[in-house]
Parts: C-alpha cells; sequence; structure tokens
C-alpha cells in the first residue's frame, strides 16, 4: 500500500496527519527541498533529496505544502520529468480517500429518537407524519455495535428530529460511550421537557459534551405559545440541576446551550434570555425561523441585540443562505454521516425523508459509505462524473440544497470540505 512520495514536513501535514494517522500507511518515502533534512527519518520513514524520485517506484507525489503547491510541482515536472498527473495536493488525496470510504469518519450523527412530546406549530416531523425516518428510538445493542465495529469514531452527535430524552435506552448509550471514550453531543437541539434526576446526572458523570435546549422564551406564555404542550418551569429546572451536578461532582460538561428561534411573539424577550442564559452558563444563540414572511417588529433592537439582522421578507432557503448553509450541511456527507435510529443511511440532517437504501446496522459502516447511491450523491456534490444511470434515485437529486449548491456553483471540494461544521 506503500506506494506514495509526501513531499514535505511542516505544519500542514502534521495538522492533516494528526487528523487521519491512516496518512501513514499510504507513505513510502518523504521528500524535501530543505537540504538539512535529507537522510533524517520522519515517523521511521526516511526525508529524501528530489532528484531521487528517478530511483523510486510510485503512484502519486503528495505536496503537503499549499503555500508552494505550484512552486514544488513545476520544480518537480520541469527538473525532473514527473507525470503532472501524478502530483496532488495533500488535501485533495484526502478528499479523494474519504469519498471512497478508505478513510472512514471519526464522527458520525446518530438519531437517537425521532419521538416528540411536544408539539411545536411549525414542526416538519408531525406534518409530514415523520417522514421517511419513521417514529422510533436507538437500541442499545444496535449503538454498542456500532461503536465496537468502528474503533475510529471519536464523537457522535445523538440529536436531530425528536426528543433524545425520551429514548428508554439512553442511558445505557451514554454509559457505553463513556466506558468507549466517545463523546456525545446534542447541539441540533433538546427541549428538555421530560427527563429524570438520574438521567441528568449520568449526563455529568459520564461527561456527555454539550446540548442546545430549545427555549424561546423567557416565561410559559411565551414558550408555550410555539413549544405546545412545554414547561417553561421544567426546562429551567432541568438546567439548573445540571449545573447542580457539574458542581457538585467538579465537571466542565455538558456545556449548555441556549438556542432561541426569534418569532414575533417573543421579540421583546431576547435581551431577558441573555441575562438568565448568562445566569445559567449557557451559551446563547439566536436563530432565525424556517417560517417564510417573517417581519421583526422591532428590527433595530433585535440587531442590537443578537447581532442579527433579522429585517428581511424572503424564502426560507434565502433566508438561511443556502449557498453557505447548503454546503455546510452537505459536508456532513463526508465528515459526520447521518444515520437514522435503525440504521438506514440518510447522509445528513436535513434528509428525513428518503434514505440511501442501505443499512449501516446490516452490512456495516465502511460498506454502507462506499454503497453505489451513496457514492454517487458524494461525486455529485463535488461536480464529479456520477456513473449511476439513475440519479433521481440519489436523495440529494432531490434536495432544494442541492439545487443551491449546483445553481452558484458552490460544489464541496478538498478546499473547504475539511472546514468545522458549524453545530
Amino acid at each position: 500500500m506503500k506506494k506514495c512520495i509526501f513531499y514535505g514536513t511542516g505544519a500542514h501535514f502534521r495538522l492533516r496527519l494528526d487528523e487521519r494517522k491512516e496518512l501513514l500507511q499510504y507513505i513510502s518515502a518523504f521528500m524535501d527541498s530543505n537540504s538539512e533534512n535529507w537522510g533524517k527519518t520522519f515517523f521511521g520513514i526516511q526525508v529524501l533529496p528530489p532528484e531521487q524520485v528517478k530511483e523510486i517506484d510510485y503512484e502519486k507525489i503528495v505536496i503537503t505544502s499549499e503555500a508552494y503547491y505550484n512552486e514544488i510541482k513545476t520544480s518537480l515536472v520541469e527538473q525532473y520529468s514527473v507525470d503532472a498527473e501524478k502530483i496532488q495536493y495533500i488535501d485533495a488525496f484526502i478528499a479523494e480517500r474519504i469519498v471512497n470510504a478508505d478513510f472512514l469518519p471519526e464522527e458520525v450523527s446518530l438519531e437517537a429518537c425521532t419521538s416528540c412530546q411536544l408539539n411545536c406549530t411549525s414542526c416538519y416531523m408531525r406534518k409530514n407524519n415523520w417522514g421517511g425516518v419513521g417514529n422510533g428510538y436507538l437500541k442499545y445493542d444496535d449503538f454498542k455495535r456500532l461503536v465496537d465495529l468502528n474503533p475510529q469514531i471519536k464523537s457522535i452527535e445523538l440529536s436531530n428530529n425528536g426528543e433524545i430524552f425520551l429514548n428508554p435506552d439512553l442511558k445505557k448509550i451514554v454509559e457505553y460511550a463513556w466506558l468507549k471514550g466517545v463523546q456525545l453531543t446534542a447541539w441540533n437541539g433538546v427541549n428538555l421537557n421530560s427527563v429524570s434526576d438520574d438521567m441528568l446526572e449520568t449526563l455529568v458523570l459520564c461527561e456527555f459534551r454539550g446540548m442546545a435546549v430549545s427555549l424561546d422564551g423567557t416565561n410559559q406564555k411565551t414558550y408555550e405559545f410555539y413549544r405546545q404542550n412545554g414547561n417553561y418551569d421544567t426546562v429551567i429546572r432541568n438546567i439548573r440541576k445540571i449545573n447542580y451536578y457539574k458542581h457538585r461532582y467538579q465537571k466542565q460538561w455538558p456545556e449548555l446551550r441556549w438556542q432561541f428561534i426569534v418569532m414575533n411573539h417573543n421579540e421583546l424577550e431576547v435581551a431577558e434570555a441573555k441575562f438568565l442564559a448568562h445566569e445559567l452558563d449557557m451559551e446563547m444563540r439566536f436563530k432565525q425561523t424556517w417560517d417564510e414572511g417573517f417581519v421583526p417588529l422591532h428590527p433595530e433592537m433585535l440587531l442590537r441585540e443578537t447581532g442579527i439582522d433579522f429585517c428581511r421578507n424572503e424564502s426560507a432557503e434565502k433566508h438561511h443562505d443556502t449557498q453557505i448553509f447548503g454546503n455546510q450541511l452537505c459536508r456532513q456527507m463526508y465528515l459526520s454521516p447521518r444515520i437514522n435510529w435503525d440504521g438506514r443511511l440518510l447522509g445528513c440532517c436535513a434528509n428525513y425523508q428518503h434514505d440511501f437504501g442501505v443499512n449501516v446496522f446490516e452490512v456495516g459502516l465502511k460498506e454502507a459509505l462506499r454503497s453505489s447511491k451513496y457514492l454517487a450523491a458524494k461525486k455529485m456534490l463535488m461536480n464529479m462524473s456520477v456513473d449511476s444511470t439513475d440519479i433521481e434515485d440519489v436523495p440529494c437529486a432531490k434536495c432544494a440544497y442541492y439545487a443551491s449548491i449546483n445553481r452558484n456553483n458552490n460544489y464541496i471540494c478538498a478546499g473547504n470540505m475539511f472546514e468545522k461544521l458549524i453545530d
């Protein structure tokens, strides 16, 4: 497998190697322009001068320097007669292997539960009868098997379409993740209405890393206007209990975020919410509503208090800037693929109507990520030619975010694939 020469041993290579230890299995030799490095070993592999390139059998030369990529490539082609087709930048090399699932993700998104006890007025899940994901929860045995078979997984996002605390297996899932050193998060949101003290204590003891609490108001009347069936005082009480356990056991996790969707009925409570969030040791995050036609009644105040310009009356697609947001969502396909509670591969958090026709719990993560539909989707998002003869059967082909990426020529590429996903 070691058929590649890696040119350069600088900071960018070390960064990528820290993220992808699998790189070492591809390296047969290092090369460097700096003569002081010649003859030395780097991770047990010899560093050679570039003139020795003619003496080595290799499939690719991977240049690790971004700043000097063109200069090094020109030198290799013109001075040492290297075929330009055999030269590749390290990020493109990694991206190629992520697409083909030679490199497996260290993070996945796993739907813990699609059930919810609330009846939010704009809930797409209830409006669409749970879409294609169905109403159910992740079983402990499935979670354990996924973690055991994929030791490369370091973190798992559990929330998206429902309330994770309605999963009866959640305590065992959290405890097992802690034993295996897997970090759990719920940054897509929880409502925190129905959770036992034992579960809250377990979150702290097992160092559940963080969660966003959906709380769109500072009193019961405002809160339940949107979060119907919810109890504001219960949510605040549960937040205080988490903080109590954190103090009792001297733990810094879980980090807590107050997630506040700004709507007309709660505009005047944003300042009070910020004050309460500070008191409760929570990060404050305001969000734009998905509802079309929202026109703020107090735009200047909202801009001052939240830093967000809500004074736009556009479609939800433009309101959330799909050109950027879409690229962000679609990168989940590569960096943190979403798996349904029953194992069906969904790809990203925006897909709740379709799946990719393969079950991770049945065939394994590697085979699922290499399946024909999923491979076609990853290539489509990168504007690569797709072998599939039936593109319409790929869920992404029906997605507004892919349409926006295609329309704006904002495809996934090696240059943006590795940007941090926004939680």
